[in-house]
């Protein structure tokens, strides 16, 4: 089983991976941990690499690097298809192979198959690519519980001060992801402006028990 957590950065997604991850170990459950996203494949080393030439700043903020990457990719298809193959292959590697290899197993991924599409998409805005990702990439996402996390848009620049964000930027974040969710469904969502950190756990924990009782499989406590 997949538990995928995806969603704006600072609506929460890595302190409740983490915690959740924690968890299901304590508890006897085999757990991985994963982060899955476009720039850490083919697209971190070109960002390397421009930033090497001065192309793009050295900057840690989303908002900066997608908005050079738009300006430097959103005309090449070849691009965007090349970061699907190099997806492909890291979920291969990092989920399919893991779970052949561990048998019955839970993966907790901090990042999955959402994040790394509007990642795409806020480069090149596009039905048709939409589409191809989400027919190329749905064998990964099967036995999956999707989670989706939001915040209002005044939170997640508040929780990400260092990063550059504007509220207009975030708000197409959100759109985005809502857009993808509305082919990938929804599990869970949980609003981190609205709930704490204890209260979002009890959800997921409440979520993922009735997963196991639904499928008949190993329950925990």
């Amino acid at each position: 089983m997949i538990l995928a957590f995806s969603g704006p950065d600072g609506t929460g997604k890595t302190t409740l991976a983490r915690l959740l991850a924690r968890y299901l170990t304590m508890k006897n459950v085999k757990t991985h941990y994963i982060r899955f996203k476009a720039h850490h494949m083919g697209m971190f080393l070109i960002l390397l690499f421009l930033r090497l030439l001065g192309v793009v700043p050295p900057t840690s903020s989303p908002r900066v690097i997608d908005y050079h990457m738009r300006r430097l990719f959103a005309k090449s298809r070849l691009f965007l298809l090349l970061e699907l193959v190099n997806s492909i292959i890291w979920l291969l590697l990092n989920v399919k192979f893991r779970t052949g290899l561990s048998g019955k197993h839970v993966i907790v991924a901090e990042r999955y198959i959402p994040d790394f599409i509007v990642s795409m998409l806020l480069i090149r805005p596009s039905t048709k690519m939409l589409r191809l990702y989400l027919k190329a990439l749905s064998p990964f996402m099967e036995n999956t519980i999707k989670v989706y996390l939001i915040a209002q848009p005044e939170d997640i620049v508040k929780r990400k001060p260092d990063e550059s964000l504007t509220h207009e930027y975030v708000r197409t974040l959100i759109r985005s992801y809502l857009i993808v969710a509305s082919f990938t469904g929804i599990d869970l969502l949980l609003n981190t402006s609205k709930n704490n950190l204890n209260d979002s756990l009890k959800m997921l924990l409440t979520k993922i028990r009735y997963y196991y009782i639904s499928n008949e499989k190993l329950a925990f406590s």
